[in-house]
């Protein structure tokens, strides 16, 4: 069970705090994934997906979009939206280009262009 206040998710008792607001919360086994909402000002913050335990512990966050695809190193944006399927995370930016995440480690493990 989990509750939202803004940037404070509430999990099972344990309170986590987050830079930014929440913008989604899914729960997938007995994990909790967590999309932050980044201002359009914050031109470093790009990697807003976590996960955490079922005590409120982070377990990852997503890897880094720059280490990943250091040739978009400019134009790589934070997460918009969030979507769990059976075939995993998939997490998309203002651009339209969507990622698979791994739900074990948070590791990129795809991208597509388009919406």
């Amino acid at each position: 069970m989990y509750r939202i206040q803004r940037n404070l998710i509430n999990i099972n008792g344990k309170t986590v705090r987050f830079a930014y607001p929440i913008r989604a919360v899914e729960k997938i086994g007995g994990r909790y994934i967590v999309l932050t909402a980044v201002p359009y000002e914050d031109k470093t913050t790009i990697n807003n997906l976590y996960c955490l335990n079922g005590n409120g512990e982070l377990l990852w966050q997503s890897e880094d979009l720059n280490t990943v695809y250091p040739e978009y190193k400019d134009s790589n944006m934070p997460y918009e939206n969030l979507t769990i399927t059976e075939n995993g995370i998939f997490v998309s930016d203002f651009m339209g280009c969507c990622y698979h995440i791994d739900p074990d480690n948070g590791k990129i493990t795809g991208l597509h262009y388009g919406r």
